[in-house]
């Protein structure tokens, strides 16, 4: 067999090549063959001495075409020689030879017409093509070259063709960003584009392409897309841009395109214009080039910067304003002045260093956090004023997370485009909450004084309120007021819903606000079940004769404790010395009912106490005689030193400090008559407690609890009622003020070594609050972080420039640095500000709340016993804060990672994998912690809480604890069920992990 290649298809092989024959046959089905690939038969298309053209693309009409020619001599190619003729002919693509586009040289002599020549040395020959012979191209047109020798009557000529391609040049269509280029559109999109059209240019996929612009270059390799859409955008980047034209200069540039092969644009002018108008500032004080006024300052924001609100830039009530760099929420919520203002100081002209000065018609855009302000056109009036004040609307404001807050300003030139460097000052924007606004945002409600001058909530070493639980049974949980006259007791049911109480209300029998205790002093005490029944009870103190008023499911209305029956409680007598103040401290015991203690107010010899068991039987009883001894129903606390105060008549703290399951409880102690105090020491519950002198545990090693040593003020004026986890570890926490302007937070501890204020300062064990504090107290979790948090309270403290009173919520947290009230960060805590009107005395007595209104967040309770109910002068008004307000859940709830809030029904909630913080609220609710160290708070109701492997080994977690990412679970009030999906070793588990379970 054998097969003939046309001419057509061999012109398309490359010359020189060899190429393998691949054969195959089929039989007459149509049933194809094995293809034979290894028959080892090769064709070389064309001899050794064939001459060749080097192909080319190119956009001119005159390029210079080469090749090589040779000829035979025997078997091998050499050069030609003087006599041989060498023939080029230059056809177009159909093969028809151009006019005056054929070639002859007769080597050692000259060409015919002139153009073409040969270089025997190197067998090389060049054709330059005169103008003329190729037509400008309106398209990409191909021309064949056919090259031909004749030598010792052998001519040999080349068979293939297309060696000339002849293009369009690449077009610059357009640069959108117009005849003039300034600062902002050369930043936009990473640069500046260039349009360059392809039709005609013979460009293919993969080819580099190549800006010039004014001089600096920039390529980029062209793909599939743009070839076949005859286009390309080329983004000139900035940093070219700026490198050809440095900022504040201005200049005309040319700029062409290349596609490498001689095919260049023709060249489009291009202004730039980086000339930028000088900064502005944000400032108080006028714009210089040197100086403050060269620099923005918090100042151009006045309540960023002072504790005042204002309405306008210079205006405030009062003296002079003091200093807090922060912008609170009531500052930019003000009624009437809702928002904050800022100063603009322009730089204009004829002030020195103003190079590119604001003129009128620029523009000012101002940037709060991540919105950014209506733009503002300059007036010719703000020019000759030199600034511009500007409202920033409180949804602006409001729309920022609280924290740091970048302000900006920047002035725009109408003529250039081209924007200022910013002006940036940063904000601290904080939350504070308004006890005027407490009832209309929902966030709690005021019980008013009974009568003028009675002052609710009095505190004189004592609390004027504290929370004492359940006292009814209804799930939520009450508290109690004392006030300054008369020496009753107010008892309030916490209940959803309520928006003001009258403590004239509590007489009514049955009544659904509480009730009201008479017959005792005026020393108000925490609450506690004495007798096991489920229900919270009552101490009344009264001297010698203490009693306990019994919780009970329905009010009694007002109850004398003197003529009290038997089903309403019972009296405690001491035989010899007067009760001053008694208390419940918890199970001390372990007997699963609470105990109390009791101080005894003595002159003149050793002030002690008596620790008094719970008991089913709720009779009256007397305790033995006597200061030291172990009792089956208590023990003695024997100072061991005369004339030292053992309770400084103030009532205990307690909760499980060193987390054996026990409650402790700690004892403030002063020198009678003396300008220096002594040790407070807390005591370690245990099962089978023995009389102790206070004095033993002055050194480690006693093993029944630890001394606090370092006190700066006297003891009487100490005070705070609950403790709980506030650091994460499992260990309950106290805070408490040394009576003089510090507060200390003292973390729980297994050892009993002593521990001092100093060391709480230098943050060993624990921390320091700083400021003028006259109350304190640990709230319990008040934001649904897992963390218990504190509140610290100012009577004198200042809000807009009046003594109104101020309180802090401060965040539970692991760090032990200082907090400065005057300086409380927002991640920190926030500010509640107290009532308008000087000298309520908000904040004189402050107290957890427990959770008042079911909705499973920890609430508190502040007094302000000069304040005047409607017509009662000094009356006082108490006001319940509820934990959760919404302004705040977003810093601790995240609903897309799984964190949620319930509501007053009966809601099934799931977490996920991660740290979640499910509060349920009120209602029988389910909730699913899923892994992860969830928080899960059932609130009222009886609850069902379901938890796997990964939420036991979190609850096991004891240290790296922090906020959002501890396990923790508190079922609430009701009874409510545990449910777990693995095994359980309640040993493994962090002490007060798990609360409120009962079942």
């Amino acid at each position: 067999w054998s097969v003939q290649v046309p001419s057509a298809d061999a012109v398309l092989l490359n010359h020189g090549n060899t190429y393998a024959i691949t054969a195959s046959v089929s039989d007459k089905a149509g049933n194809t063959a094995v293809a034979d690939t290894n028959n080892g038969v090769l064709v070389n298309i064309a001899p050794p001495d064939v001459p060749t053209v080097v192909s080319q693309i190119t956009a001119s009409t005159t390029p210079t075409l080469t090749g090589v020619a040779q000829k035979l001599n025997g078997g091998s190619a050499v050069n030609l020689a003087a006599g041989d003729v060498l023939t080029v002919v230059i056809k177009d693509a159909g093969g028809t030879a151009l006019s005056n586009g054929t070639y002859t040289l007769t080597v050692g002599g000259s060409s015919s017409p002139a153009g073409l020549t040969y270089n025997t040395t190197t067998g090389a020959w060049t054709l330059a093509v005169p103008s003329g012979v190729l037509a400008t191209p309106t398209a990409a047109t191909t021309y064949q070259i056919d090259v031909s020798t004749t030598a010792g009557g052998i001519t040999r000529s080349d068979i293939s063709s297309g060696e000339l391609k002849l293009v369009l040049a690449p077009t610059i269509t357009s640069i959108p960003e117009g005849t003039t280029i300034n600062m902002t559109e050369a930043a936009s999109l990473g640069g500046t584009p260039v349009n360059v059209g392809l039709a005609g240019t013979g460009a293919v996929e993969g080819q580099v392409i190549t800006v010039n612009w004014g001089g600096q270059t920039f390529t980029q390799v062209l793909t599939a897309a743009d070839v076949a859409g005859g286009s390309v955008a080329i983004v000139v980047p900035t940093s070219v841009l700026q490198a050809e034209t440095p900022a504040n200069t201005s200049e005309t540039i040319a700029v062409s395109v290349s596609l490498g092969n001689g095919a260049t644009s023709a060249t489009s002018n291009q202004t730039v214009n980086f000339v930028t108008p000088t900064a502005p500032t944000i400032n108080s004080t006028a714009w210089t080039s040197t100086g403050a006024g060269n620099t923005s300052s918090i100042l151009g924001i006045p309540e960023a910067n002072y504790e005042r609100q204002f309405t306008g830039f210079s205006t405030y009530s009062g003296g002079a304003p003091l200093v807090d760099n922060q912008l609170y929420y009531s500052e930019a919520s003000a009624s009437g002045n809702s928002g904050t203002i800022m100063r603009v100081q322009l730089p204009t002209a004829g002030v020195a260093g103003a190079t590119n000065p604001a003129l009128a018609g620029d523009t000012l855009t101002v940037t709060w956090g991540t919105q950014t302000l209506a733009v503002y056109t300059l007036l010719a009036a703000d020019i000759t004023a030199k600034y511009v004040d500007i409202t920033v609307p409180f949804s602006a404001i409001s729309a920022q997370a609280y924290g740091t807050v970048p302000v900006t300003a920047v002035v725009t030139s109408a003529a250039s485009g081209n924007s200022s460097p910013a002006a940036t000052v940063n904000v601290t924007w904080a939350y504070d909450m308004p006890m005027d606004n407490l009832t209309s945002l929902s966030e709690g409600f005021a019980i008013n004084g009974r009568s003028a001058s009675s002052q609710s909530g009095y505190q004189y070493q004592t609390q004027g309120v504290v929370s004492v639980g359940d006292v009814n049974g209804d799930g939520y949980d009450d508290f109690t007021l004392v006030e300054n006259t008369g020496g009753a007791k107010y008892v309030v049911y916490g209940r959803a819903g309520l928006t003001a109480v009258e403590l004239s209300t509590l007489t009514t029998v049955g009544g659904t606000n509480g009730f009201i205790i008479s017959g005792g002093t005026y020393f108000n005490t925490p609450g506690g079940d004495y007798n096991g029944d489920g229900l919270n009870d009552i101490i009344v103190s009264a001297g010698l004769s203490t009693y306990v008023v019994l919780g009970s499911t329905s009010s009694p209305g007002a109850i004398n404790v003197t003529s009290m029956a038997a089903s309403q409680g019972f009296k405690i007598t001491s035989p010899t010395y007067t009760v001053a103040a008694p208390t419940f401290v918890g199970d001390v015991n372990g007997d699963g009912l609470d105990d109390m203690i009791l101080d005894f107010a003595v002159n003149a010899t050793a002030w002690g106490n008596y620790v008094l068991y719970g008991s089913k039987d709720a009779s009256s009883l007397t305790i033995p005689t006597g200061q030291t001894g172990t009792f089956s129903n208590g023990f003695f606390i024997n100072t061991g030193s005369t004339n030292l105060v053992s309770g400084a008549n103030t009532f205990a703290k307690s909760g499980d400090f060193n987390g054996d399951g026990y409650s402790d409880f700690v004892l403030n102690n002063y020198v009678a008559d003396a300008t220096a105090d002594t040790a407070s020491y807390v005591y370690f519950g245990g099962p089978d407690l023995t009389g102790i002198t206070a004095s033993s545990m002055s050194a480690a090693g006693s093993g029944r609890g630890f001394a606090i040593k370092g006190m700066t003020g006297k003891h009487q004026s100490i005070y705070s009622t609950t403790t709980a986890d506030i650091n994460g570890d499992g260990l309950n926490d106290m805070v408490f003020n040394d009576g003089g302007t510090n507060a200390y937070v003292l973390f729980g501890k297994t050892s009993d070594a002593p521990v001092s204020v100093s060391g709480l300062a230098a943050g060993s064990g624990g921390f320091v609050i700083n400021g003028a504090l006259i109350d304190v107290d640990v709230v319990g979790d008040f934001n649904g972080d897992g963390l218990a948090d504190m509140v610290v309270t100012q009577t004198a403290g200042q809000v807009n420039g009046v003594n109104v009173g101020a309180s802090y919520l401060i965040y539970g947290r692991t760090a032990t640095s200082s907090i400065t009230l005057s300086n409380v960060a927002p991640s920190e805590g926030f500010r509640i500000d107290g009532p308008s009107g000087v000298g309520t005395n908000f904040g004189q007595s402050v107290s957890a709340g427990g959770d008042i209104n079911g909705d499973g967040f920890a609430d508190l309770i502040i007094t302000a016993p000069a304040d005047d109910p409607t017509a009662r002068t000094d009356g006082g008004i108490t006001r319940v804060i509820y934990g959760g307000p919404s302004p705040l859940n977003y810093m601790t709830f995240q609903p897309l990672n799984g964190d949620t809030i319930g509501t007053t029904g009966a809601d099934t909630l799931l977490g996920t994998g991660g740290a979640n913080q499910i509060v349920a609220g009120d209602g029988n609710d389910t909730l699913t912690g899923a892994g992860g160290a969830d928080v899960l708070y059932g609130g009222r109701g009886d609850d069902t809480l379901i938890i796997n492997a990964s939420n036991i080994t979190a609850l096991g977690t004891n240290s790296g604890n922090t906020s959002q990412a501890i396990a923790r679970i508190d079922g609430g009030s009701g009874t409510d069920t545990l449910q777990i999906t693995d095994s359980l070793d309640l040993g493994l588990i962090r002490p007060a992990a798990i609360q409120s379970i009962e079942r």
